[in-house]
């Protein structure tokens, strides 16, 4: 299928991006208590709301202790300034060759040779990394790895994320998880799963990334990765009372395309001190893979040697 037209007018986009952009902020994020997963039934004894995975079931709480995390994702425009500080490669998604495309500058953007010579791979064709700086980096799990030993942080973890996740939609006043009377009554209400994704680049609104940067002052949730998923560092491996389908074991009993990593909708995290005061719905271990995954920084409790 052909992507609608007209194309973008990604240099206005641009503009709008360079005016609303902010720093990207470490923020604190407390230890909490989180619900994975929830119950239904595989024999449909379950009631008809929801459907849930293997890897969604049965639910479980995890105790995540308090790290702090970047707010946003990283940027197209962070990563270049590793990319050129270190001399790494590109990734996949980039390309130094685009003929006759257009590479004005944004407004009071620096000019470099990097910037001028490298573009974002699009269905729209290449666009100038002038243009799409503020976009989410999407790249491979090792790639982002590098950019956070570089930066002095790492991937979160797949509870971190969803801790992340949960405090997001807290701090939105919907409830998050599922309690224990909900699962006597015969499972979670629906309006306690699902996440308002109004605004979000999802559901193909937009066929090309769109601008994180705007979100530097909040913490980034569900929905809000500018159209792609979110790396975190935990292996896919099963967890206690983990069964597969009987209708489709392969679906998360075998391997993924030889994915280890759990992907959910990353941004960097960081320690702080001891003492401090402080799924999209597609599947709570993200096996939906085959799209492109963008990185977050974070750092804990000084478990990881970071600063």
């Amino acid at each position: 299928m052909a992507p609608p037209e007209p194309a973008p007018d990604f240099q206005s986009l641009a503009r709008k991006a360079l005016e609303e952009r902010v720093e990207n902020q470490w923020l604190k994020v407390p230890a909490s208590r989180i619900t994975h997963g929830f119950s239904d039934p595989e024999n449909n004894e379950g009631p008809d709301r929801f459907f849930a995975w293997d890897n969604e079931r049965p639910p479980y709480e995890v105790d995540v202790p308090a790290f702090e995390a970047q707010a946003r994702p990283v940027s197209n425009g962070e990563y270049a300034t590793y990319l050129v500080q270190t001399g790494s490669n590109i990734p996949i998604t980039w390309t130094s060759k685009a003929v006759g495309m257009q590479t004005e500058d944004e407004a009071n953007a620096k000019s470099s040779s990097f910037f001028n010579t490298t573009f974002i791979k699009t269905v729209y064709g290449p666009v100038s990394l002038h243009l799409a700086a503020d976009w989410p980096v999407m790249a491979s799990f090792n790639e982002l790895s590098g950019y956070a030993k570089w930066a002095g942080c790492r991937i979160p973890t797949f509870n971190e994320v969803r801790s992340i996740h949960d405090l997001v939609e807290q701090q939105k006043g919907i409830r998050i998880g599922v309690s224990r009377a909900n699962q006597a009554s015969g499972g979670p209400d629906p309006e306690h799963i699902f996440v308002d994704l109004a605004g979000c680049n999802v559901g193909l609104q937009h066929f090309h990334p769109m601008p994180i940067t705007q979100n530097g002052n909040r913490l980034s949730g569900l929905g809000d990765m500018g159209g792609a998923w979110e790396w975190t560092s935990s292996l896919l491996e099963p967890y206690e009372k983990f069964k597969p389908m009987d209708i489709y074991p392969g679906y998360t009993g075998m391997p993924v395309l030889g994915i280890e990593y759990i992907c959910h909708c990353s941004r960097s995290v960081k320690p702080i001190s001891w003492t401090a005061n402080i799924t999209l719905c597609l599947g709570d271990l993200g096996q939906h893979t085959l799209v492109l995954l963008v990185g977050r920084a974070c750092k804990s409790s000084g478990l990881m040697g970071c600063q």
